[in-house]
């Protein structure tokens, strides 16, 4: 399934930002060693360049570091792996590049400085330590990316749905509400003069009768009812 390709860009952050880390401090260890006073001969001489300090330091981490941003930033399963397979092949280098090129008659590091204990040290976070843990990382995400999860299968099917459904065209623009007529403002009727009756305190008051009534014997009665004046 095509849409399987693609997997969350979650999916390789962490192992992606610790192989750049680790790839920045691969490259630069030898040339900022010397201001701490570890690392390999030339140990006084932090910026300077030498071949082994670019065939074993210099060229592993630009390998790591490029494929840690590759896997950082891609949202494809293949190029996640590329990415992953990229410091792979970096942190290897780290671990054995220095017997391979004492094999090959080509540069190698000089002497670490200090105490037996503080050589090791070098030696691992330097070279063997470090590519170890670099490999580790990139492994790690291999692993990720190589397992099918449920969100990818769920993100697959709403890409297919979304390239199957019709094209509607750009939404309509919004139309505006149309505007209400401001209601009239309230207006009580005027009270007659004669229906008003000040309260006296402390006392309830009545309205009194109207006096144009007409009398009682010759309002209009119901049905059964006579008028007393006929």
């Amino acid at each position: 399934m095509t849409g399987l390709r693609r997997v969350p860009r979650s999916r390789g952050a962490l192992s992606g930002f610790m192989l750049m880390l680790l790839g920045t401090w691969g490259g630069l260890a030898p040339f900022i060693g010397p201001y701490a006073d570890i690392g390999f001969t030339p140990a006084h001489d932090p910026w300077i360049w030498t071949d082994a300090r670019g065939w074993l330091s210099v060229l592993p981490g630009i390998v790591v570091v490029f494929g840690g941003m590759v896997l950082l930033s891609s949202a494809s399963r293949t190029a996640g792996a590329f990415g992953a397979w990229l410091g792979t092949l970096g942190g290897a280098w780290f671990v054995a590049g220095g017997t391979a090129m004492a094999f090959w008659n080509g540069p190698v590091m000089g002497q670490a400085v200090g105490s037996a204990d503080k050589q090791a040290a070098e030696q691992l976070t330097f070279f063997t330590g470090l590519g170890v843990v670099i490999v580790y990382f990139a492994a790690l995400a291999l692993g990720r990316l190589s397992v099918v999860g449920v969100r990818d299968v769920k993100l697959a099917e709403r890409e297919a749905e979304a390239a199957q459904a019709p094209y509607a065209g750009p939404p309509a623009p919004e139309q505006p509400a149309p505007e209400q007529p401001e209601p009239e403002p309230f207006t009580p009727e005027p009270i007659e003069e004669r229906d008003r009756e000040p309260r006296r305190a402390g006392r309830y008051s009545f309205r009194k009768p109207r006096t144009d009534s007409p009398p009682a014997d010759r309002r209009v009665v119901g049905v059964g009812h006579t008028r007393p004046d006929l």
